[in-house]
């Protein structure tokens, strides 16, 4: 753990000293990848009896559902001579590879060649654990999650839900969910005129949560109540035309510490009053625009920038706390040698 970093569950002063030094290590295989829950597609492009390879920590995964509809997440070579599985056919609930026919189950365990071989005591592919939510397929790095997928506070069966692949940006993707914590870039870049401050962070071992209350073009005067996940996940709740509305952002770590940014935006179902549908319809659209501005804006910044921390004033408190937060992240390189090209 960090210097001066909270243990879990602990409240984050924002007013202790500010941590130092260059940069926080840039993500690769030597030192590890944060243990976050990463948004690997759109669940909407993995239907049932489908496979799409994607980028992924230090190299690349697939995704897939068999025909019984569950998601899988998986290293994405076979094990016998590194085909990429992207190509693969699924089979029933198998994952089949083009080159030899080997087939994998959900777990990752080879479970027959076409050449009627056994397969080797060592084909298994590296399966991460996969979860569906908000639109998104989910993998966690690591064998075993430590906690669960970021999550708004309202069972998924009661919200309309938005979601779409936003960009991809150059930089880490804790770099631009600090973006939430740092003051003197949301007023400056943003145009936010933060009306009070938080009282505290509140950590919860992998979570930062704190509210915030502001005046912001398009969204006018309200109070957010943010939870930050990992080093990759924010979700803000907050009033908007007189609806609670949530809107999210998560992002996934690319070989070479550049990141996908996914957009998620959701409200309660209507309750079928009339009107009611045409209004929410309305509210996603101006929150979702609203997220897109501030990506908009972020972008010139994010696309050049050279993320540093030694030079802190007296306004980054909050942003302090954040890298503090970040520094004391667990991080792990177990899938990195089944995924790397």
């Amino acid at each position: 753990m960090a210097a001066n970093a909270p243990a879990a569950g602990q409240p984050t002063d924002p007013h202790a000293p500010m941590p130092r030094g260059e940069r926080i290590p840039v993500q690769n295989a030597e030192n590890g990848y944060f243990q976050c829950w990463y948004p690997i597609a759109l669940a909407s492009e993995v239907g049932p009896g489908q496979v799409v390879g994607r980028e992924f920590l230090n190299g690349r995964v697939v995704a897939f559902r068999g025909q019984d509809g569950v998601p899988h997440v998986m290293s994405a070579f076979c094990r016998h001579l590194g085909a990429d599985l992207a190509l693969a056919s699924v089979v029933g609930n198998e994952l089949r590879c083009v080159y030899h026919h080997w087939s994998y189950d959900g777990a990752g365990s080879c479970v027959r060649t076409a050449a009627g071989d056994p397969p080797p005591r060592n084909a298994q592919l590296f399966h991460f654990p996969t979860a569906e939510k908000y639109g998104l397929l989910w993998a966690f790095n690591g064998t075993e999650p430590l906690y669960e997928v970021p999550e708004c506070g309202l069972p998924e069966s009661e919200l309309v839900v938005r979601a779409k692949e936003k960009e991809t940006l150059p930089v880490e993707p804790y770099v631009p969910f600090s973006n939430s914590l740092d003051l003197q870039h949301l007023k400056v870049v943003h145009q936010l005129e933060i009306v009070k401050l938080p009282e505290k962070l509140d950590t919860g071992g992998s979570m930062i949560e704190y509210d915030i209350e502001f005046v912001a073009p398009m969204m006018g005067r309200g109070v957010q109540h943010v939870r930050m996940y990992g080093a990759n996940s924010i979700i803000i709740r907050q009033m908007f035309m007189g609806r609670e509305v949530y809107m999210m952002s998560f992002g996934r770590v690319l070989p070479g510490g550049r990141t996908v940014l996914y957009n998620v935006v959701a409200t309660r179902k209507s309750s079928g009053k009339p009107g009611e549908d045409q209004m929410i319809v309305q509210i996603l659209n101006g929150v979702e625009q609203f997220g897109d501005r501030l990506i908009d804006e972020d972008r010139p910044v994010m696309q050049t920038m050279s993320f540093r921390r030694d030079c802190l004033s007296a306004s980054d408190t909050f942003m302090a706390a954040y890298l503090r937060f970040i520094q004391s992240s667990p991080r792990t390189n177990v899938a990195c040698d089944m995924i790397a090209p």
